[in-house]
């Protein structure tokens, strides 16, 4: 088969096959995963101490209302310094990553996420002090988005590249289902600057000394000697060629458009049951629904992925779910059951969601530049987590209903689905050895 390849790698193969990266090219799934797994378990962890602050901030918001008098967009506008800095410094942390490796940029990201989030217990009554604080937490979240973990993984696997990273974002996943309970209790315990306190120091000591010991980048990857004086080259599109295609383009919409909806209806979602009369530890724990169904489907996702189902297929179909949460929402969202099957909904979409995005970045653009195109890509996921939460906060306080948010939600997650539905086929990217001195 005669295969020519462009400047940047890839493949004009008429028939289109998905060739295997050369970072593992040849390699069996149990090689992968004999190799491989201990650095999915650490980058599960090192995922889910990363997204903390996003499944705790609805916990937050009724204390921070009693205790200073702010609205709930006030609030949760603290998400949305953190989003602002991390559409900015996401590409170039991308670029970190991709030029000195995951170790040299996740360990101290992780040291400064969590002493940011500890010291949003030192908050005063200004409510500059709060989204001030925000940016401290901001510098530590860009450094560790979850563009270091899908490398740290996508590097050494290939067969079963989707369901490692599918395991990997099931991190957030893990924090869905303990994080808003765990919280409830050590607010109720030790007050909310307690909390804070605890979730920081906790993260920490979970976190540092398993990153130190195991986080390690690929072979032949940035700040990793190499094995051999034979090495293959990462394959893949340019930056300049990634970030203006359509793909991309099509990419980076539903990313701002899923993010949004999602974490808007999730950061609320403990203050909307609670205004249902219902108690703080129940909606903890009916929040937690969405954490389970968000590692089903995250594996659900990889596994579909894995078994080579298209991925703009898997993603059109993630993608409306949380229509459907919408609608739920606004047609039977005032008991527990219904409040417990948005829940689920949200939770099941949100962990597809990520895992889609983060395949078919590797996919779609190769791995030659995946920290900068990946990094622009949750660069806009942090975009989301902030705008979201902020504009329904907002509708919120306008209308005392958080309806007019869930109306323009549903037709945003639908064209979402139109959108990644037409991505097309996978290019391929040729392998190409090269030579070490």
């Amino acid at each position: 088969m005669n295969i020519q390849t462009t400047a940047s790698g890839a493949s004009r193969d008429p028939s289109d096959s998905l060739m295997p990266t050369p970072e593992v090219a040849g390699d069996s799934a149990f090689g992968e995963w004999r190799r491989g797994w201990l650095v999915v378990l650490v980058s599960t962890i090192g995922l889910g101490i990363a997204t903390s602050h996003v499944y705790t901030m609805g916990i937050f918001i009724t204390p921070l209302e009693h205790a200073f008098g702010w609205s709930r967009a006030q609030i949760s506008g603290g998400l949305m310094a953190n989003s602002v800095i991390s559409v900015i410094g996401a590409p170039f942390i991308g670029w970190l990553i991709d030029r000195f490796g995951t170790r040299s940029v996740g360990l101290p990201g992780v040291a400064l996420y969590c002493t940011a989030i500890a010291l949003l217990s030192q908050t005063g009554a200004s409510i500059w002090s709060w989204w001030g604080l925000w940016i401290l937490v901001a510098f530590g979240a860009v450094l560790i988005k979850p563009t270091v973990w899908a490398l740290s993984v996508s590097q050494r696997f290939d067969a079963q590249r989707a369901l490692a990273i599918a395991i990997v974002m099931s991190g957030s996943g893990l924090c869905a289902i303990f994080l808003p309970a765990a919280t409830t209790t050590l607010i109720a315990t030790f007050g909310w600057r307690g909390a804070f306190v605890g979730l920081g120091v906790g993260g920490a000591l979970v976190a540092l000394p398993l990153l130190y010991l195991f986080l390690r980048d690929g072979p032949n990857s940035p700040g990793t000697a190499p094995r051999s004086n034979t090495a293959t080259e990462k394959t893949g599109l340019s930056i300049r060629e990634g970030l203006l295609s359509r793909r991309f383009l099509f990419i980076a919409i539903c990313t701002v458009f899923m993010t949004g909806t999602i974490a808007g209806m999730s950061v609320h979602f403990v203050p909307f049951i609670t205004s249902m009369g219902i108690s703080k530890m129940t909606a903890a724990s009916v929040a937690g629904v969405g954490g389970v169904l968000s590692v089903v489907g995250r594996l659900g996702s990889g596994i579909l992925l894995d078994r080579r189902w298209s991925g703009p297929l898997v993603g059109a179909c993630s993608f409306t779910i949380p229509a459907i949460a919408g609608v739920v929402w606004l047609l039977h969202g005032d008991d527990v059951f219904s409040a417990a099957v948005i829940s689920g909904l949200l939770g099941l979409s949100l962990g597809a969601e990520m895992d889609v995005l983060a395949y078919l970045c590797s996919r779609y653009f190769g791995l030659k530049h995946y920290g900068v195109i990946y990094g622009s890509v949750a660069g806009l996921l942090a975009f989301g987590v902030g705008v979201g939460p902020t504009l329904a906060g907002f509708v919120y306080d306008m209308t005392h209903s958080y309806d007019a948010f869930v109306w323009g939600a549903i037709p945003a997650c639908l064209t979402a689905a139109l959108l990644v539905g037409s991505l097309g086929r996978y290019p391929s990217f040729a392998v190409r050895p090269t030579s070490r001195q």
